[in-house]
C-alpha cells in the first residue's frame, strides 16, 4: 500500500466547496463536489470530515505530545494562526493521535462554540455530531445528540467530557477484552 493510501484524509465540506488534505503529504485539492476532488481520494479509506457552517472548523496539526493542559496552552497562542477567526473569537478543543514523528503528534483540533453563539447559524440548530478516527479501523468515538431544545453542541461538549476519559479503554477492550480495565458491570467478570 501506497503511503498515500495510509494517511487519512481531511476533508472540509461547505455548501459552496469541498477542501481536501492528505494529512501525511500535504496534499490538497478543492472542487465544487466530492467527486470533483480526483485522484487524492483514490485509495484512501480513511477520512476526517469537518462539515462547515460559517464559523464551525475542523483542522489537523503536528503539535508537540505533551500535557492536555500545555497543548491547551499552545493552541491559546496559535489559534488565530490556525483558524481565520481571531483567538478570542473561538471556543476549541482537541484530541491528540498516537500518530507521532519529528513534527509532533497529530491532533484534531475542533472549533465550533464561539461562532455558534457569534451567529454562526441562519437559525436555531438542534442537532450535533463528533466523530473521531485515530489508530484503528472504526471510530474511537461517535457521539450524537439527534435534538434538543437547547444547544446540542454544548450537548457533546459534555458528552466528550465524560467520553474522553474513557477512550483508551474502550478501545482496548475491543482489541484486548482480557487486558482491559473491568467497570462492574454484568459480564465484566
Amino acid at each position: 500500500m501506497s503511503k498515500k493510501a495510509d494517511s487519512p484524509v481531511h476533508i472540509e465540506w461547505s455548501s459552496d466547496w469541498v477542501r481536501a488534505t492528505n494529512i501525511a503529504t500535504g496534499q490538497t485539492a478543492e472542487a465544487a463536489t466530492i467527486a470533483g476532488l480526483g485522484s487524492i481520494l483514490s485509495g484512501v479509506r480513511d477520512v476526517i470530515v469537518g462539515v462547515g457552517r460559517r464559523q464551525v472548523f475542523l483542522k489537523t496539526a503536528r503539535l508537540p505530545k505533551a500535557a492536555p493542559d500545555d497543548v491547551r496552552r499552545i493552541l491559546s497562542v496559535q489559534m488565530g494562526t490556525i483558524f481565520p477567526l481571531p483567538a478570542d473569537q473561538l471556543a476549541f478543543d482537541f484530541v491528540q493521535s498516537q500518530d507521532l514523528n519529528s513534527e509532533g503528534a497529530l491532533t484534531l483540533i475542533a472549533a465550533m462554540r464561539a461562532g455558534l453563539a457569534a451567529g454562526g447559524e441562519a437559525g436555531p440548530i438542534h442537532s450535533a455530531g463528533l466523530k473521531i478516527v485515530d489508530r484503528v479501523s472504526w471510530p474511537i468515538a461517535d457521539l450524537r445528540c439527534d435534538w434538543t431544545q437547547d444547544c446540542p453542541i454544548e450537548a457533546i461538549a459534555t458528552l466528550w467530557g465524560i467520553y474522553k476519559p474513557q477512550l483508551d479503554a474502550y478501545v482496548q477492550r475491543a482489541l484486548n477484552p482480557d487486558e482491559a480495565p473491568s467497570y462492574g458491570v454484568p459480564g465484566d467478570e
